[in-house]
């Protein structure tokens, strides 16, 4: 008996293990379904998903304060097709929740993006779509996580890309200080964010069981900081007060370049070569910057701005160029691989934005195609069998590299199958 006990064990771990990996690899796989911001279809670039009444910023939004998300994208096919989306409810983890689409989810539960129009004096020709909401056909009913999901045809499994965004409720309040880490050995490199919450609104049974906390440095998802529990708690304050669990990477500010004129080069800009059928930008090499001091510059976080200064409409008028990116390195590195890291590559990692090492130019390279604008990026490197992307020894880290925070607090009472978020606040480190 207890030896069929034991091979039964042993089948239902090595299945387990099997299903696992199998999951994972499918997972890297492009026709994957992730709750993720990721583009499925290769005619899609430049996706913004932003809040309508602010440019660049995050896409977050109060619960019923009548604020809006505004969505824009191109199709490069440059005709029409007909885009459907709907949303779907999350957990703190981003799984799908355990509820029906009616408990989340006012009026109807898929709409078509009726607005677009056609690109005009570019070579590379587009269809820009446009979509504003919560509006009168989707609204949602409660805070959370939230996945935007885009597809063709009114058929949910066409699927043209997803993207994240968060609705909170004001219930809890929180304040929080971002400063140099407390601990010695990583004052130099660290940032510490130290915060409490107030719950005098809004009554927690259990803190330590019916909450989650998230942090996440610059909205990036794949360093975020989790299960924090509260190290004191007094009346109706809970603190979150520690040495090494709240630090993140200082990081280094962001590398840029700028390509809103096409017709002659930017300081990051080393040869602009036309041609009939488009534009090619050749980016100056990058270096590594490890051991470089840290230096004050002016960066937008990882973002970027579509801009075109020669036309008054970018949405349409802004033109596509290949930019060539280098990254000088004399090795190939062999248990990894190196990613181009920012909202011009969906804050993620995919074989788009991976770079690959050339043994003549003993450097990284690789080309996006892109918008003219003006970006933000950084080089990370992805260790094999991870997913959080490390910038340390390609752009170093530094206490005093001016980031921002998000504090998120979810909340799930027992009596609930899915989880609330109750306060989302933004921080900048202090100098």
């Amino acid at each position: 008996m207890r030896q069929i006990v034991f091979y039964l064990i042993l089948f239902f771990s090595w299945s387990d293990t099997n299903v696992f990996a199998q999951e994972k690899q499918e997972y890297f796989k492009d026709n994957y379904f992730r709750y993720d911001n990721f583009t499925y279809r290769n005619n899609i670039k430049t996706i913004q998903l932003e809040n309508a009444q602010f440019p660049m910023s995050e896409p977050v939004i109060e619960l019923n304060s009548g604020a809006q998300l505004l969505l824009q994208f191109d199709d490069l096919d440059g005709d029409y097709k007909d885009y459907w989306y709907t949303i779907i409810h999350c957990d703190a983890q981003w799984k799908p929740s355990d509820i029906t689409r009616s408990t989340y989810l006012f009026s109807f539960y898929e709409d078509r993006i009726a607005d677009y129009a056609f690109s005009f004096n570019t070579l590379q020709p587009y269809t820009h779509y446009t979509l504003k909401f919560p509006n009168e056909q989707i609204k949602p009913l409660i805070s959370g996580n939230y996945l935007l999901k885009v597809y063709l045809n009114n058929d949910p499994d066409s699927v043209a890309f997803t993207r994240r965004f968060l609705v909170f409720e004001n219930l809890i309040d929180v304040n929080a200080s971002v400063h140099a880490a407390t601990l010695a050995e990583y004052r130099q490199q660290k940032q510490e964010v130290d915060f409490s919450l107030s719950t005098t609104r809004y009554t927690i049974a259990n803190p330590f069981g019916d909450l989650k906390v998230k942090i996440l440095q610059n909205f990036r998802w794949d360093n975020a900081v989790e299960n924090l529990k509260p190290i004191f708690i007094k009346d109706n304050l809970l603190e979150y007060n520690y040495d090494e669990e709240n630090t993140f990477n200082g990081s280094n500010e962001f590398r840029r370049f700028d390509i809103r004129s096409l017709k002659y080069e930017t300081e990051s800009v080393e040869r602009i070569d036309h041609f009939d059928t488009g534009t090619n930008v050749l980016l100056f090499p990058d270096k590594v910057r490890y051991f470089t001091r840290y230096t004050t510059d002016y960066d937008i976080d990882g973002k970027f701005e579509i801009k075109n200064y020669s036309g008054s409409h970018p949405e349409r008028d802004a033109d596509y160029a290949t930019v060539r990116f280098r990254l000088e390195y004399k090795d190939e590195v062999k248990d990894g691989n190196i990613y181009i890291l920012g909202a011009l590559t969906d804050w993620g990692f995919s074989n788009q934005n991976m770079l690959r090492y050339d043994e003549d130019l003993k450097a990284y390279t690789t080309t996006l195609f892109l918008k003219q604008g003006y970006y933000n990026y950084m080089y990370v490197f992805l260790k094999d069998g991870t997913s959080f992307g490390d910038e340390s020894w390609l752009e170093g880290n530094h206490y005093e590299t001016e980031n921002n925070y998000w504090i998120l607090v979810y909340h799930r009472p027992q009596t609930e199958r899915y989880d609330k978020l109750v306060a989302c606040r933004k921080f900048a480190s202090n100098r």
